[in-house]
């Protein structure tokens, strides 16, 4: 298994019930300021046995330029709460159709190996 993004990478959270890995990192600050590219502090999901994107959060606060450096998911999963390095946290409730989405990648997952099978 393995993941890639297109941004520097500081901290990785699995999902407690769901075949989901969060990725979430971006760029320093001051490197953001100096560059064209946005910071690129959303946080990725992708399926955890798939590897594909699932979607992502972006960074809502206006205030925020600074990389995630931690993140988590309650024990249920309902919760998900983000780090900041500048001492911001974000938390979100996860709603039906981020769970919609895995299972329907599952899925479609599922049925291109059964068509591959025949």
């Amino acid at each position: 298994m393995g993941y890639s993004t297109d941004r520097p990478l500081n901290t990785v959270a699995v999902h407690p019930t769901a075949n989901v890995v969060a990725l979430g990192g971006g760029q320093q600050a001051q490197k953001a300021a100096l560059s064209d590219r946005e910071g690129l502090y959303e946080c990725l999901f992708h399926h955890l046995i798939f590897e594909e994107r699932i979607g992502l959060i972006p960074c809502v606060e206006k205030e925020v330029f600074s990389p995630l450096n931690a993140m988590s998911f309650s024990p249920d999963g309902n919760i998900f709460a983000l780090g900041y390095e500048q001492g911001q946290v974000c938390v979100y409730q996860m709603d039906d159709s981020f769970q919609n989405t895995v299972q329907q990648i599952e899925k479609r997952f599922i049925a291109k190996e059964e068509e591959e099978e025949l």
